[in-house]
């Protein structure tokens, strides 16, 4: 999927290596941390880590990069079988399915199989996104490893071991201010489980944030989560933990336009005031609306107020997941939407204006309704916007 905050290709040409980010003094949008605002352009190749060789892994950051990415979203305990099949090198991420116990061994020379681990593979796509000035949206786990609702699973998770599993990943992602950390994945904090008992995960996630966060100390660090899809926000259920500092809510794959405008409006309206972000759209080329979600997907960019959104790829998601074949540049390049996104929202995004707040949604002098969608107006933001960015679906990786 591919996510957007401000599109960094011109902070890349200044500063090869990317800069930590964080919210900005407005609380609507996000900014590196020598002040300059962040467009979140991002692709959400959930299966990365677990799907991609070496070279697949390259070949598909460099296209990216070609194509005006400045974050990869990728899992490290990845959602479908992460935790019993094996990587592109027939390696585990866990010993015995234990989060406090990471599958490593000695060296990291990748001639070697009995050094080069999957964590050392983990170490060596992070490392390539920041040759390339990109960043990565680091999941430490898909949410089927804690929630009890569908998904391969296993639940493996509890608070202790979250948290010693969340200071692990820190130690060894904490120094790179190039790694944003997103909990969740794809599941909700709380919920009516598949056994109709409700649960509350709120616990786990807090203890693998306080992880993470035990590690930076006094250094800043930003986490998000990405929750399950709908109406849904993280601003329902864990808005008020004091270390998410980006609401995100997944407008989906259930209709052909949702209406984000609303739920954007809703997150805006939250105390204290964070940014919001449409973490995972409909996919481009999806069969809900074939060939067209993408110019949807671009047109709703300059009618929200948010930190992004993200523009997936049925094509990409089908063909590099389900069909296990070799990544193709080919499959890559028909995802269009950082072309389009790019060239319309980089300008504005990058200036002063194009950050300022807007006090009321629907009746300020910056919002024109523009045409009807599902019987409601459809704002265009045309004179001031707080958008963050947008993420684009694509699912990289070999199989599911």
């Amino acid at each position: 999927m591919f996510a957007w905050l401000l599109p960094t290709t011109m902070l890349f040409a200044q500063n090869p290596t990317p800069l930590s980010i964080q919210v900005s003094a407005n609380h609507r949008t996000l900014e590196t941390s020598d002040g300059k605002p962040f467009f979140w352009l991002g692709d959400t190749a959930w299966e990365l880590f677990h799907r991609l060789n070496r070279e697949e892994a390259i070949e598909y950051l460099d296209t990216r990069q070609a194509q005006g990415f400045n974050v990869i979203q990728a899992v490290a305990l990845a959602e479908f079988d992460g935790l019993r099949t094996p990587n592109a090198y027939g390696d585990l991420p866990l010993v015995d399915l234990d989060p406090t116990r990471i599958a490593t061994t000695p060296g990291n020379d990748p001639a070697d199989p009995t050094q080069y681990d999957y964590w050392d593979h983990v170490d060596f796509v992070v490392n390539a996104a920041a040759d390339r000035g990109m960043y990565i949206g680091l999941l430490p786990t898909w949410g089927d490893k804690v929630a009890h609702l569908w998904g391969d699973g296993p639940i493996v998770f509890n608070e202790e071991n979250a948290l010693t599993y969340g200071k692990i990943l820190a130690e060894r992602y904490g120094n790179m201010p190039h790694v944003i950390w997103i909990l969740g994945g794809d599941r909700p904090a709380k919920y009516k489980g598949k056994d109709e008992k409700q649960y509350d995960d709120r616990p786990i996630w807090r203890a693998m944030a306080a992880g993470i966060q035990e590690v930076y100390g006094q250094q800043q660090v930003f986490i998000t989560y990405h929750c399950w899809g709908g109406d849904n926000s993280t601003s329902q259920y864990i808005h008020d933990e004091h270390w998410l500092d980006m609401n995100s809510f997944q407008s989906g794959h259930g209709s052909r336009e949702a209406p984000a405008w609303d739920w954007v409006e809703r997150d805006l309206k939250m105390s204290p005031s964070k940014p919001t972000l449409d973490m995972e759209p409909c996919y481009e080329n999806h069969p809900v609306n074939p060939g067209r979600q993408m110019d949807t997907a671009a047109r709703l960019l300059h009618r929200l107020r948010r930190a992004g959104k993200a523009l997936p790829d049925r094509v990409c998601w089908g063909v590099l997941c389900h069909l296990r074949p070799p990544l193709h540049l080919a499959v890559l390049r028909t995802c269009q939407a950082a072309h389009q996104q790019r060239r319309h929202h980089h300008p504005l995004a990058a200036s002063d204006e194009g950050r300022a707040p807007i006090e009321t949604f629907g009746g300020s002098d910056a919002v024109q309704p523009t045409r009807q969608m599902q019987g409601r107006p459809k704002p265009d933001f045309v004179k001031k916007s707080t958008r963050l960015g947008q993420a684009h679906s694509s699912f990289a990786g070999r199989g599911w």
